[in-house]
């Protein structure tokens, strides 16, 4: 990513020696660099796997966040990207939008994060701290607070993320997921936290679980029954009949759940009036962008 100098510099025809002395002076003094917008598309090379991404960094401002935003089950992550960019320019923060085709990551590998896990074949949340480094590298932004987004199905690969893998982002914001994980150690994985590991290493994995900066955020009018194409239906239902009913429950019982154990809780949750089931309107919405705006003051507070 070429990071060039403001346009307003660009644009300037007449400079005196002394004018232009101090005002590289100020350029090279700074640490805070003006970025030019820059929308394109690159491909993430991880260990052992490339990924194609679409990435934009909002112009006039200093970066603040690195948003990485997940696509829901069409996995159109290009416009993705484009609908994240009201968000970027009002947060400052540059946004990369992965690709997980669905003829290399179906249903089960992305929106169930590929648990339980095939030994021969990692889940696709594996994927996720090597994508976060790249992206710092691709951006030369190494400091950034990092904060994950994802609608529908990129809400559920991302719940399965921060149930079953470990990392260090300022956030993880969960919009309408169709299925989540719930904190129970007898109800099996994707779902819970019942697989093929010891019942001490699954309670250690619960209360990570419950640790983890998850956010959740539901659209109020996200009430229609969701069809299932897969044997999933059961599991799925018990969670709540609609993605809002889900969302709500999981959370409620998850802050009962960490009561109980006496552990740390990092969780939140807010419902987005008016809203359904609509990518767009989420990531245009006012509550989206307060929350983007308190983690990325969180950091700056502690």
């Amino acid at each position: 990513m070429v990071h060039r100098a403001p346009s307003w510099f660009q644009r300037s025809p007449h400079w005196t020696k002394k004018g232009l002395c101090g005002l590289l002076t100020i350029i090279a003094t700074s640490t805070a660099p003006l970025y030019a917008e820059e929308k394109g598309l690159s491909k993430a090379i991880l260990p052992d796997h490339t990924l194609d991404v679409a990435y934009y960094t909002p112009s006039g401002c200093t970066p603040r966040a690195l948003l990485i935003v997940f696509a829901s089950k069409d996995r159109d992550y290009r416009a993705f990207r484009d609908e994240s960019i009201p968000l970027a320019q009002q947060s400052c923060s540059i946004i990369i939008a992965p690709y997980f085709s669905i003829h290399i990551y179906p249903p089960s590998a992305y929106q169930r994060g590929g648990f339980p896990e095939d030994p021969t074949q990692p889940s696709a949340t594996r994927l996720v701290v090597p994508l976060e480094q790249w992206a710092q590298r691709f951006t030369n932004e190494t400091a950034l607070p990092i904060i994950l987004i994802g609608h529908s199905a990129g809400a559920q690969f991302l719940n399965r993320v921060a149930a079953y893998t470990t990392g260090h982002e300022r956030g993880i914001i969960l919009m309408n997921p169709g299925s989540t994980v719930e904190p129970k150690l007898r109800t099996a994985m994707p779902y819970g936290f019942a697989g093929p590991w010891s019942a001490s290493d699954a309670s250690t994995a619960l209360k990570s679980y419950l640790a983890r900066p998850v956010t959740f955020l539901l659209g109020s009018n996200d009430t229609k029954p969701a069809p299932f194409s897969d044997d999933a239906q059961t599991e799925i239902e018990e969670e709540g009949a609609n993605r809002l009913q889900r969302g709500i429950n999981t959370y409620n019982a998850a802050a009962l759940k960490a009561h109980k154990l006496q552990t740390p809780f990092g969780w939140h949750i807010a419902i987005v009036p008016g809203i359904g089931h609509n990518d767009a309107l989420m990531l245009g919405s006012p509550i989206l962008e307060r929350t983007v705006e308190a983690l990325i003051n969180r950091g700056s507070s502690q």
